[in-house]
């Protein structure tokens, strides 16, 4: 920096550095670096800094049954950055707890083997919040194949359909503890496979194509009604109720909208008695109940998919875990099976007629 080199003299040689690629200090050594024997060079040592990588990882979304434990079977990836030269890393990732759950968070962590135990790389971690633990599924009891979600504390029973119009159906539930109140449904011919990793909709639908508002939210209760309405006539939907206090579905039913407008939910004192059988999943009592004719009939509603329930615990001390319960209910009701026959009777007498006018008309 000081007394300039003279007429055409020039440096030559490479300045050299103390060894080493990790993250660290390194002195500036003057090396091979000369100006001739014309020349005494004083050199004045810096250091090269060696500073770590920035890197993101990211942990990836991940479902698995419930098993006790918080781990995961996903691997987390570099989402910005990569690795230098040889370097590896092992990345892995755990939910937040071990309880079953829908939007849960996935923590990645790991590190990066660079010959100085990670040093290198500056890694910022970004976690996922679409994790999903589902209730374990154990073997039935006698008498039967298939299996059953463990039955927890929140459950559906003595599900019915008190009314069902051309556009509408109501129906009603009841729960052990206090929930909320919402149906999922879908008509035929739409979806209607229960799929508790879908979260679409607010409130979720679950693998259905429609989900009602969801009621009863603060408080909750104990007792649910729900009105479908916007339905078609004449045409056949799938649902499952929903109560979410901790979590609890019920079985799948499904019923058919009347062709027209008009038609009978209730019967006069002639008409015929009701029965519904009503099955406690978790207690395998059955019970069943005939009603005068005098009281509002409830629609038919048919079982689809029996005991395929699904459960979502929580840590809420209000309810601890959530079970389904299956309802079957059966109806026979005759009051319009005449209607298309008599109305076809009724066509074929006024073409009769009108021919039998116009021809006598003619004559004269």
């Amino acid at each position: 920096t000081n007394d300039p080199l003279v007429g055409t003299d020039a440096f030559t040689g490479v300045l050299d550095r103390a060894a080493g690629e990790n993250v660290g200090a390194y002195a500036i050594g003057q090396g091979t670096l000369s100006a001739g024997t014309n020349y005494a060079i004083t050199f004045v040592s810096k250091d090269l800094t060696v500073t770590a990588k920035p890197i993101t990882v990211t942990a990836v979304t991940d479902s698995k049954v419930y098993d006790g434990t918080t781990s995961s079977s996903g691997v987390p990836t570099i989402t910005l950055g990569s690795l230098v030269g040889t370097d590896t890393a092992a990345w892995t990732q755990t939910f937040d707890t071990a309880d079953v759950g829908t939007g849960k968070t996935l923590t990645p962590a790991g590190v990066v083997t660079d010959g100085n135990s990670g040093k290198n790389y500056d890694v910022t971690f970004v976690n996922d919040i679409t994790g999903v633990i589902t209730a374990k599924q154990t073997n039935g009891g006698g008498g039967g194949g298939g299996g059953s979600y463990t039955p927890p504390a929140l459950m559906i029973s003595e599900l019915q359909a008190p009314s069902i119009t051309t556009n509408s159906l109501t129906l009603t539930w009841t729960t052990n503890f206090s929930a909320s109140s919402y149906v999922v449904y879908s008509a035929e011919g739409e979806n209607h496979e229960l799929n508790m990793t879908d979260t679409t909709g607010n409130p979720p639908t679950y693998g259905y194509a429609h989900a009602t508002a969801e009621l009863d939210t603060d408080p909750k209760v104990t007792s649910h009604k729900v009105v479908l309405t916007g339905l078609n006539p004449l045409t056949t939907y799938y649902f499952r109720t929903v109560s979410r206090g901790s979590l609890a579905i019920s079985g799948e039913y499904k019923t058919t909208t009347p062709a027209v407008a008009g038609a009978e939910t209730s019967q006069t004192s002639e008409g015929p008695s009701y029965e519904v059988a009503v099955n406690n999943s978790t207690s395998g009592q059955e019970f069943s109940s005939s009603e005068s004719a005098t009281t509002q009939a409830p629609v038919q509603i048919e079982e689809v998919q029996g005991t395929q329930a699904v459960s979502q615990p929580t840590t809420s001390t209000e309810n601890k875990a959530g079970n389904a319960g299956l309802l079957t209910a059966a109806l026979s009701n005759g009051a319009s099976k005449y209607f298309w026959p008599l109305l076809i009777v009724l066509i074929i007498a006024i073409a009769i007629y009108a021919i039998y006018y116009f021809t006598k008309k003619k004559k004269k």
